[in-house]
């Protein structure tokens, strides 16, 4: 298995379980947030080997991470697998 696949599957690994979460809760729209489909977008950016695809998804990373830390000091809803998706996520794209 070559680096970029092993990049994807963790990409993957990351994604599942918060995906799961969401749609267990009765929330699958919250899955359209840009972090969470950066995820996806991720994983198919390194099983493909298009670089660009995974260079989106860390932008959209980079950018929606704060909103996410601000909306969390702002009082807004907790996640418990939130970090997977806006800290593993954010190192799996820049690795």
């Amino acid at each position: 298995m070559t680096r970029t696949a092993k990049l994807g599957l963790a990409a993957l690994i990351l994604y599942l379980p918060h995906a799961a979460w969401h749609i267990a809760h009765g929330h699958p729209w919250d899955l359209m947030w840009g972090c969470d489909l950066a995820m996806p977008l991720l994983a198919l950016g390194c099983f493909t080997k298009q670089p660009r695809a995974a260079v989106t998804a860390f932008l959209w990373l980079i950018y929606g991470t704060p909103m996410w830390l601000l909306d969390i000091f702002a009082g807004g809803g907790w996640v418990l697998t939130s970090p997977l998706i806006h800290v593993g996520g954010l190192v799996v794209a820049y690795l």
